[in-house]
């Protein structure tokens, strides 16, 4: 089961909500599944991840723990994901770690809005 992961933030509960939902939706678009790291996951990030599935009760299956054994390759925030969403679902990598920053990839949300 092939997944994308990135960083949450350490912030407050509303940026974890939109970092989970941007993360949801870059696995979607390439064909993976989001899942959340213990290593990198702040101690509220559990609210935020609990709030989130209680609002879109659907994305209970899309949102998961990384199993321990998963290495991630890092990607850096220099691919545009509409640009090279085939590349990166069919990357060798079990799983990718997403550079934060994509959590703000405007031409991702751009799509869904159309």
């Amino acid at each position: 089961n092939k997944c994308v992961t990135f960083p949450l933030s350490d912030w407050d509960v509303s940026d974890q909500l939109l970092e989970l939902c941007a993360g949801v939706s870059i696995a979607w678009k390439i064909g993976r599944s989001f899942y959340i790291s213990k290593a990198w996951r702040p101690k509220n990030a559990g609210m935020a991840i609990e709030e989130l599935k209680s609002w879109f009760p659907r994305l209970r299956k899309r949102i998961k723990d990384m199993p321990d054994e998963v290495s991630p390759m890092y990607v850096p925030f220099t691919l545009s994901i509409m640009k090279y969403k085939d590349q990166l679902a069919n990357h060798h990598s079990q799983c990718l770690q997403l550079d934060k920053e994509y959590r703000y990839d405007t031409e991702l949300f751009y799509e869904y809005q159309r």
